[in-house]
């Protein structure tokens, strides 16, 4: 396997098996097996080139497909963990099982809410929370409009449940189930907040609609936001330029879990072989920078 910047995959005979290894500019750099699974080993090894640029970190991830697949959740987690104080407040869109808001929950000590429209994992959710007055689990979808909406429900893989079917990404997964959902949008929680740092998106290509409900939360209390957003937000007509002309009229730049920034929004368009971002505030893109540089682990 070639690739035009970082060299080749080779096999080093080890014993009766082998070793495989990126061969970058003539160095080493080992990995166990392909894929790598659910390892932050690799992305620390490769870590100086994921932090080269964005041209760069898509040279990489091409190179080796299985890798960010297996850790993007520890990525995203990673991330939140380097922005987050002890008595900062968080969000939590698209909570799902819990996994973020229970990590989120013991990094701080603030206000935690966490979204969750289907209502088997929301009763879940609150039920483990119900005797923290910290954390409110909120059984809504999140959207640009208060209102009532179709929702389907994959029982199958409840995580890709969202408000639009998605034909052909479902297909193969099995049946659903098309339910009547209440949707808010974030801006109805702003009074819950002096502060807020973090908010974490994970809504199944309805982001750039979350991201339009929650403008005046943008504006007033700035936080940081990870999001999930890829290809599928075609089913929403919408685009990647969609995505960063809002973010311009909002005043937020927008990088990769590695810490680079996109230049421009020809470069996002064009080299997106990731599917989570962080978006910055302008004012704080550099005490972003300085935490990347410091805590990345």
């Amino acid at each position: 396997m070639t690739n035009k910047v970082f060299g080749i995959i080779e096999k080093e005979k080890f014993g009766i098996g082998a070793l495989l290894y990126f061969n970058i500019f003539g160095k080493k750099i080992y990995f166990k097996k392909v894929p790598y699974k659910k390892d932050m080993a690799l992305i620390k090894k490769l870590l100086p080139y994921l932090k080269a640029g964005i041209p760069s970190v898509v040279n990489v991830m091409e190179f080796y497909k299985g890798l960010y697949a297996n850790v993007n959740e520890e990525l995203v987690s990673n991330m939140y963990t380097m922005l987050l104080n002890k008595n900062d407040n968080a969000i939590d869109i698209g909570a799902n099982a819990g996994l973020h808001t229970d990590k989120i929950a013991r990094l701080t000590n603030g206000i935690i809410l966490a979204f969750e429209p289907i209502y088997e994992l929301y009763n879940k959710l609150n039920k483990q929370y119900i005797n923290n007055p910290n954390v409110k689990i909120i059984n809504t979808a999140l959207s640009d409009k208060n209102d009532i909406a179709d929702f389907y429900v994959y029982n199958s893989c409840l995580a890709e449940s969202g408000l639009l079917e998605r034909k052909e990404r479902m297909r193969g997964k099995g049946k659903f189930e098309k339910i009547k959902i209440r949707t808010e949008i974030l801006d109805n929680y702003i009074d819950n907040f002096d502060e807020l740092k973090f908010i974490k998106i994970d809504a199944e290509s309805a982001e750039i609609n979350i991201l339009k409900g929650a403008g005046g939360i943008m504006d007033k209390l700035r936080p940081y936001i990870t999001l999930e957003f890829g290809d599928d937000v075609k089913y929403f007509n919408q685009t990647a330029g969609d995505l960063y002309d809002y973010l311009i009229l909002h005043n937020y730049s927008i990088a990769d879990l590695f810490g680079n920034f996109y230049a421009s929004k020809e470069e996002f368009e064009k080299y997106r072989p990731v599917w989570d971002f962080v978006l910055v505030p302008e004012e704080k893109r550099e005490e972003f920078q300085k935490i990347i540089n410091e805590k990345f682990v």
